[in-house]
Order: C-alpha cells, then sequence, then structure tokens
C-alpha cells in the first residue's frame, strides 16, 4: 500500500513539474526575441548593457570631434550619427527591460521547482 502510494506521490510530483514548466513556457514566449529567419533568442542583460555605455561615449565623442568644425556638412553628419546612436540606445534600453523581466520570471520559476518536493504529495502529508 505504502508503495502504491509513493508511486501516485511521484506521479502527482511530475506532473506538477510539468505544469510549472508548462507556465513558464508560456510566460517566457513574450519575452524573447525572433529573429528574420525565424529563430527564438532570449534577450541578455550584459551586451544591453556593454551598449548602454558605449552609445553615450561614442556620441560625446562624434560631438567632440564633430563641433569643431564649423562646416555645415560636419554638423549634418553629427545630426545623423546622433539620431542613429540614439535610435540603438532606445532599442537597448528596452531589450534591457525585457532581459530583467526575464531574469526576475525565471527566479520565481525556479524557487518554484525548488520548492516542490515529492513529500508534498503523500497522503500521509510530508514527513
Amino acid at each position: 500500500m505504502a508503495r502504491r502510494n509513493d508511486e501516485q506521490a511521484e506521479e502527482a510530483y511530475q506532473k506538477a513539474l510539468q505544469r510549472i514548466d508548462r507556465e513558464w513556457e508560456e510566460e517566457r514566449t513574450p519575452y524573447l526575441w525572433r529573429y528574420k529567419c525565424g529563430s527564438l533568442r532570449e534577450p541578455e542583460i550584459l551586451p544591453c548593457q556593454i551598449v548602454l555605455v558605449v552609445i553615450p561615449v561614442a556620441l560625446v565623442g562624434f560631438f567632440i570631434a564633430f563641433f569643431d568644425k564649423r562646416d555645415s556638412l560636419w554638423l549634418l553628419a553629427f545630426g545623423f550619427v546622433a539620431m542613429v546612436l540614439v535610435f540603438l540606445w532606445v532599442v537597448t534600453f528596452m531589450g534591457l527591460k525585457d532581459a530583467i523581466a526575464l531574469s526576475k520570471a525565471r527566479e520565481i520559476y525556479e524557487a518554484k521547482r525548488r520548492n516542490l518536493r515529492v513529500e508534498d504529495f503523500q497522503a500521509d502529508g510530508p514527513a
């Protein structure tokens, strides 16, 4: 009888793990980035942080290099480069926001899996 109870507890435990995994996949999907080739990828925090630092530094560098030149062509070039860099900065910031949200959601998912035990599903309760 105890063996049957253990088997039922193990089966209930496995089903609970599968349910948590399905919920995680559903929650994780909106955060994934879809590429043109159709592949999906999770946003990563470190590359976003690097770009968020590099772009303002590059923008200041372009500003210093081109502002000395009083030629309107240089100012036009600076304006164009600045627009592109600001656009990239905003897109990167949005990616960082997604990466942080995904990281927090993953922590919750892993805690749910970690806290689930077979003993919780046995008829006589946890030992």
